[in-house]
């Protein structure tokens, strides 16, 4: 590879300033709209990647040292080999019913990984400058503005992933990517609520980097609808009851699924209201800290479409009997429902 400084056309001696003048000059000469030899846009990439070096003094005071050993590109692995290997998150979801009780569930997910045939390098035989990069291991892109050339890197050159060489035989594993996809799967212990906490899994993550531990898979739960119950980020759990109004005025029993999945006989008071919660602690969502959400129960007014004989005779005794005292608590107990009726009304009409 031709040295930096005689693509230049300067000495190793050379300030910042004549670089930057032999650096202007000469990407003028040679820039591809002008300069319509066909040698012209490869001696341009040089004279640009030269440029990069030698501008920046970290860059220039490493290309000035003299080589340690006869590898030239191990410069470039020791700045372009990632030192740790990147993590995974993954979303689980769950249901409400998983969260009471523990569980083993298998999780399977792909990771990225090395190339075992060839170590992730890609491939193997003696390394070649990348002709795409010519060696930067970046994907620049020049533009012309007032006279003036800029470079914009737009990330690693995709021809040569950022290492800035290739090898002479690809490997027929990765086709020279250096890594595949790993399809993986793993049992989860889930504790019970599990929702509130997500699990690391120390191994479980990617391994780009054949020199270092696979990084962390963090999976993190979310939690399915239900068709019955609603809940909060509290672990509180909320149940809508119908009841028949005159089951409302006068109390009833209920048999109710709980979130647990047992039946129990719920009591409902006489004279309930529609805006009434009926709450059993330490019956909701189970919490890291060992507790309980509350199970909440609301109710809904279900009047009947119709009404038999029977029915309607026994009621209308009943309101024959109503004094003043009475015909208030009917109006107090048809309050909410026709408060409700008449939003819905307003909402329909909007």
């Amino acid at each position: 590879m031709q040295d930096h400084y005689e693509i230049l056309g300067v000495g190793r001696n050379a300030t910042s300033d004549e670089i930057k003048s032999a650096y202007r000059n000469l990407s003028k000469k040679f820039h591809p709209d002008v300069n319509k030899e066909p040698d012209a846009e490869d001696k341009f990439k040089q004279i640009n990647e030269a440029y990069s070096v030698l501008s920046d003094p970290n860059s220039k005071s490493r290309y000035d040292q003299p080589p340690q050993h006869h590898n030239p590109f191990d410069s470039w692995n020791v700045v372009k080999t990632q030192s740790f290997n990147s993590p995974i998150t993954l979303k689980v979801n769950l249901s409400l019913e998983d969260l009471f009780k523990e569980d083993i569930k298998n999780v399977m997910y792909q990771r990225r990984v090395f190339c075992k045939p060839c170590n992730g390098e890609g491939g193997s035989g003696a390394k070649q400058v990348c002709r795409t990069c010519m060696g930067s291991g970046q994907n620049k892109h020049t533009m012309q503005h007032a006279g003036f050339f800029f470079e914009q890197i737009l990330g690693p050159c995709h021809d040569c992933r950022g290492r800035g060489w290739k090898l002479d035989v690809i490997c027929g594993q990765c086709h020279s990517n250096g890594l595949i996809n790993e399809t993986i799967q793993r049992p989860l212990h889930l504790k019970l609520g599990q929702v509130f906490s997500a699990i690391i899994i120390p191994d479980g993550g990617n391994q780009e980097n054949p020199n270092q531990p696979p990084g962390k898979a963090i999976v993190e739960f979310n939690l399915n609808p239900h068709p019955d119950f609603d809940f909060d980020n509290q672990g509180n759990i909320f149940y809508k009851l119908s009841l028949n109004p005159i089951e409302a005025l006068v109390g009833t029993k209920k048999n109710i699924k709980f979130p647990n999945g047992v039946e129990k006989e719920v009591t409902v008071e006489k004279l309930t209201r529609l805006d009434s919660l009926l709450k059993f602690e330490n019956e909701g969502i189970p919490r890291p800290d060992s507790s309980r959400g509350e199970f909440v129960i609301t109710f809904l007014y279900n009047y009947p479409n119709s009404l038999t004989a029977e029915q309607e005779d026994i009621l209308s005794k009943y309101v024959s009997t109503l004094n003043n005292w009475g015909k208030k608590l009917w109006q107090w107990l048809r309050e909410p429902q026709v408060r409700l009726r008449s939003l819905q009304m307003q909402r329909v009409t909007k």
